[in-house]
This record gives structure tokens, sequence and C-alpha cells, in this order.
């Protein structure tokens, strides 16, 4: 299953966006379509728009996605030493049409 994904300013590496392309995924960067610094409102608007999910590591996402309910999908990547992230059980899996998945689970 291919996604259509937009990567945010912040997760627009040309390596991660070839990992995801030979992955079979249509990728995009956001600044192709608006320049850094837009609003998160706008990028979300525009991923709408261009019927993609969005991929980045801006946490301001989480509350705008729960007051914008229209969008394809919000893939958020952090990473953290919080200690409430270490209850937190991660783990590999792989997934039907090849590649893998991360499952997360409260332990």
């Amino acid at each position: 299953m291919s996604l259509r994904i937009l990567l945010d300013e912040n997760s627009e590496s040309k390596n991660f966006k070839n990992v995801l392309s030979k992955a079979g995924h249509d990728v995009v960067c956001l600044t192709q379509f608006l320049p850094k610094g837009t609003s998160d409102d706008q990028i979300l608007t525009l991923a709408r728009q261009k019927n993609r999910i969005l991929y980045t590591q801006d946490r301001d996402f989480i509350r705008l996605s729960k007051e914008t309910k229209q969008h394809k999908g919000i893939i958020l990547e952090f990473v953290t030493n919080s200690p409430k992230l270490q209850k937190l059980n991660l783990r590999r899996e792989n997934v039907a049409g090849g590649g893998f998945g991360v499952v997360v689970e409260f332990v």
C-alpha cells in the first residue's frame, strides 16, 4: 500500500525523502509549495488540499489535529527521554505488503 505523504519542513531531508520514495510512497516536500515558516494551519490545509498525510516532528499538530478533524492523517515523529515515554513499549512488526510498522503499547 502506497501512501501519499507531505513532509513538513522539519522532516525534509533528501535522504529521508528518498528512503520513503524507494519504499513505494508518493512523497513531496512542503517547501515545494509553501515557504519555510508557514503557519501550522496553512500546512494542514495544504495537506488536506493535496490529499496527503502530513509527516512532521512538530507536536503542535497534536492539538491542531483535534481541532481540525478533516485531514488524511498526521504522522508525528519524536525522540525524547521523557519519563512518561519510558512507560511505552515500542516494537517493530512486519506488516502486510512488506516493510514494517511501529506498534506502541502502554505497559
